[in-house]
């Protein structure tokens, strides 16, 4: 993927990250989980750079950002609901989230 698209130096970043996550369907929370972050990090990464509490990811996390939008079924780190994954992986097939069924056998 492009560097020059989810850079965290960018004056645009928090508003690429909404809109990449709003792509997918997923919430902040989920985002988080499947970075291995807490909510409240997304929300301070979705605010506007000088606003109170915002701030960047550092390169490490960007990278994860982007590889993850690039392919989220390729980086599945921290905690994944089913429904998370379902929305990933119908999103990467170019699916309805309906036609995703998956059994978990133990």
């Amino acid at each position: 993927m492009d560097d020059a698209i989810l850079d965290p130096a960018s004056l645009t970043f928090h508003l690429e990250l909404k809109a990449k996550r709003a792509e997918l369907g997923i919430s902040q929370y989920e985002l988080a989980a499947a970075m291995g972050t807490d909510r409240v990090t997304v929300a301070r990464w979705e605010k506007p750079p000088g606003v109170k509490l915002s701030c960047r990811p550092r390169l490490k996390m960007a990278k994860r950002l982007r590889d993850f939008f690039a392919d989220p079924a390729v980086l599945m780190t921290g905690k994944m609901t089913i429904e998370l994954a379902k929305r990933l992986l119908a999103h990467s097939l170019g699916v309805d989230v309906a036609s995703i069924d998956i059994t978990i056998r133990c």
